[in-house]
């Protein structure tokens, strides 16, 4: 059992090297120039875009936090461009501590396809919804847009952590069967918008919906 327990995590260690592992046995194995070569290159470019999409999501999550969350929710626009300088600042410490935290928390036998999978399942359930009802229903008003985001978001992490990929003892355990929440949490962040929308008593401009 110790044994298959092993070989079993040293398979997901090597999923995180499938496209190194190809190119170097392209380009002639591992003690040929070629392969060499293709490794490196496949290794270079592989930095350079995850370097480039962290990037990307930091910048994009602290510009949301000093400008939509800080500045126009908490300050209510009242928050001038220093402090939001430094609202951003703290939020990409705090936003790039979360992450490596949770990066070492995963550990190396956790498949990066798999962890993006994941993020991407969160950020389908939680915007997704609303997306689409701004777009095609003209009595979605902003107290549906932000119970779907709610609700989707809640959903899809609590289905995570409850699926087996994350539950202690697996598949046998897991109160959740699913390895991705998209499933569920994408119809509970439309049912969100929906009851939001319905409970809402702000009323709907024609002159808004586009």
């Amino acid at each position: 059992m110790l044994t298959s327990l092993r070989g079993r995590e040293a398979g997901r260690a090597r999923a995180n090297l499938a496209a190194p592992l190809l190119a170097q046995h392209l380009g002639g194995g591992p003690d040929a120039f070629g392969g060499q070569v293709f490794t490196a290159f496949v290794g270079a470019v592989a930095f350079a875009t995850i370097l480039a999409v962290v990037a990307g999501l930091v910048l994009s999550a602290s510009g949301s936090a000093s400008h939509d969350l800080w500045s126009n929710v908490i300050r209510r626009g009242d928050a001038d461009e220093r402090e939001q300088k430094l609202v951003a600042r703290l939020s990409s410490a705090v936003i790039g501590a979360i992450a490596v935290a949770v990066t070492l928390v995963a550990g190396p036998n956790f498949t990066v396809a798999f962890l993006v999978g994941l993020a991407l399942s969160v950020a389908a359930s939680a915007n997704f919804p609303a997306l689409a009802l701004a777009l095609s229903w003209r009595g979605f008003t902003t107290w549906g847009a932000l119970t779907g985001i709610a609700n989707g978001l809640v959903s899809s992490v609590v289905l995570i952590v409850l699926s087996p990929a994350v539950w202690p003892g697996g598949a046998a355990c897991a109160p959740f069967p699913l390895g991705y929440p998209t499933l569920v949490s994408i119809p509970l962040g439309f049912l969100g918008c929906l009851v939001g929308s319905k409970l809402s008593r702000a009323s709907v401009d024609d002159t808004k919906f586009t």
